[in-house]
């Protein structure tokens, strides 16, 4: 191989990487650019308010005073449970008093119900408290 021959084929493998990184690094961008302004505008679009929201939420449910009960699971519990319905078909039934919570979540993986209920846990030891009736949902 000549040093011609080298320096043709080291300035081609240059210029491929100046294309690439010219090509890329602009796209990368704008990726990261419609994935934020889709997250921020277009409402729970990937389910991150969902999950800020009920990691907000830990401590205070975990502080409710009286019996609470907690339902969690994947989308159905989220769009299939209403806390105000059996709230008061619970006082309605037997005249006690609960708090329930909607900790539904879409596309929740039994992976991610794990760190949550391992979330909630802490919560719950942090306030020295025991939620009285917990509803796993479980999708596999």
């Amino acid at each position: 191989m000549s040093s011609s021959t080298s320096s043709s084929s080291r300035k081609t493998a240059l210029y491929t990487i100046l294309i690439a990184a010219v090509t890329l690094l602009p796209a990368m961008g704008l990726v990261n650019w419609l994935t934020r302004s889709a997250e921020n505008n277009a409402g729970d679009i990937f389910g991150i308010q969902r999950i800020r929201s009920v990691t907000n939420a830990l401590d205070y449910m975990a502080a409710t005073e009286g019996n609470t009960a907690l339902f969690i699971g994947s989308s159905l519990v989220k769009d299939g449970f209403s806390p105000r319905i059996f709230d008061q078909a619970v006082k309605a039934a037997n005249g006690a008093r609960v708090t329930s919570f909607n900790v539904g979540m879409g596309n929740m993986k039994p992976t991610y119900q794990k760190l949550l209920v391992q979330r909630m846990a802490e919560a719950y030891a942090g306030q020295h408290s025991k939620a009285r009736l917990t509803l796993l949902e479980f999708n596999p």
